[in-house]
C-alpha cells in the first residue's frame, strides 16, 4: 500500500515538473495579432451590415488590448536592450588618445628616413594663383 502511494505521489510530481512555463514571445504575439486581423477581414468581406462589423471589430480589438500593451512593452524593452549593443563602454577617453598617439609615433619611427613627410602637393592638385597670401 505504501509503495503504491509513493508511486502515485512520484507520478504526480513528475506530471507537475513536465508542465512548461508559459511566457509571451513577441514573434508569436505578432503572429496572433496578424491572425486576428485576418479573421476580422474575412468577416468584414462577408458582412453586409457595416455598422455591425464595426462594433464587432472594435470589441475584438478592445478585448485584445491587454495583450497589445504587453506586446508593446516587450518590444520596447527588446529595442532598448539591442541599442546598447552598438555602444562600447570607454573607461577613460585619454587612454584611447594615448594609444592613437603611440601608434602614430611608432608609424613615423618606422618610416624610411628619406621620405619627406611635409612634401608639397603636386601642382596638378592646386592652382598657386588662387592663393591670396599668408594665412
Amino acid at each position: 500500500m505504501e509503495l503504491e502511494a509513493m508511486q502515485r505521489q512520484s507520478e504526480q510530481e513528475d506530471e507537475e515538473e513536465i508542465l512548461p512555463i508559459k511566457k509571451f514571445d513577441t514573434k508569436m504575439m505578432a503572429e496572433g495579432f496578424s491572425l486576428i486581423e485576418e479573421a476580422l477581414a474575412i468577416f468584414e468581406n462577408q458582412d453586409p451590415n457595416d455598422e455591425r462589423f464595426s462594433k464587432v471589430a472594435t470589441s475584438v480589438r478592445d478585448s485584445f488590448q491587454c495583450y497589445r500593451i504587453i506586446y508593446n512593452e516587450k518590444k520596447r524593452k527588446t529595442t532598448q536592450t539591442s541599442l546598447g549593443q552598438f555602444f562600447k563602454k570607454r573607461d577613460d577617453p585619454r587612454e584611447n588618445i594615448k594609444s592613437v598617439v603611440e601608434n602614430l609615433l611608432e608609424n613615423v619611427e618606422a618610416m624610411p628616413s628619406n621620405i619627406c613627410v611635409s612634401s608639397p602637393l603636386p601642382s596638378s592638385l592646386y592652382d598657386p594663383s588662387d592663393v591670396d597670401g599668408p594665412l
